[in-house]
């Protein structure tokens, strides 16, 4: 069961790939950095973000279904 903070988490980081491209997401002063890093690889692992050398990008179509479970 998601929690309503990573279920904010992971819309945070999708909303900030989309909008501004790739990114770290080492330290964020909007959510716990944990937090944050633990929403990003959470996409990896839908395949809608890819990392490489600490940076992550969004490379796939946002599905809502994804983000909210």
């Amino acid at each position: 069961m998601t929690t309503i903070s990573e279920r904010i988490a992971r819309r945070f980081v999708l909303r900030q790939l989309v909008d501004d491209g790739p990114r770290r997401f080492d330290r964020s002063s909007a959510m716990s950095a944990l937090l944050v890093n633990d929403a990003a690889w959470w996409l990896v692992s839908q395949g809608l973000v890819t990392h490489r050398d600490g940076i992550f990008v969004y490379v796939g179509p946002v599905k809502a279904e994804a983000v909210a479970s």
